[in-house]
């Protein structure tokens, strides 16, 4: 069975294995303890941030971690899947947060050679200017 939860702070240590598999595959471009302080927070409920994760037979597969700026843009600051239903079920999941929060837009910086990166720009139409994805929603 698929399914796409919000996570909350039951989440923290299923979340932090999936950090550490996406900080394994890229470089984190701060440091690792600022990144994981900064999505514990993220797990506390809070109407313009959530994270998601997604499950496949009760394990999980991906999240993503997306914030509404005031500017309309919904922020994307980490997304990991392991499979290529997960990163299509996350974005539409973004998607549909962005729109209930009044966003435009979603945003984020990114590596050129993610597989996330190059199924939004396929898939999607989205732009990417120098390590900044965009897209509109």
């Amino acid at each position: 069975m698929r399914e796409i939860r919000r996570a909350g702070p039951e989440h923290y240590t299923v979340l932090m294995g999936l950090v550490e598999k996406l900080f394994s595959k890229a470089p984190c471009p701060y440091p690792l303890s600022q990144a994981l302080r900064a999505l514990s927070n993220a797990l506390v409920p809070n109407p313009l941030s959530a994270v998601f994760l997604a499950f496949e037979d009760g394990t999980p597969v991906g999240y993503v971690w997306v914030e509404a700026l005031d500017n309309g843009t919904a922020w994307v600051h980490h997304a990991y899947s392991e499979r290529v239903w997960v990163g299509r079920a996350l974005l539409e999941e973004l998607i549909r947060f962005a729109k209930s929060r009044g966003c435009h837009k979603l945003g984020g910086i990114t590596h050129r050679d993610s597989s996330f990166v190059k199924a939004m720009i396929r898939r999607y139409g989205a732009r990417l200017e120098g390590y900044l994805l965009s897209r509109e929603v």
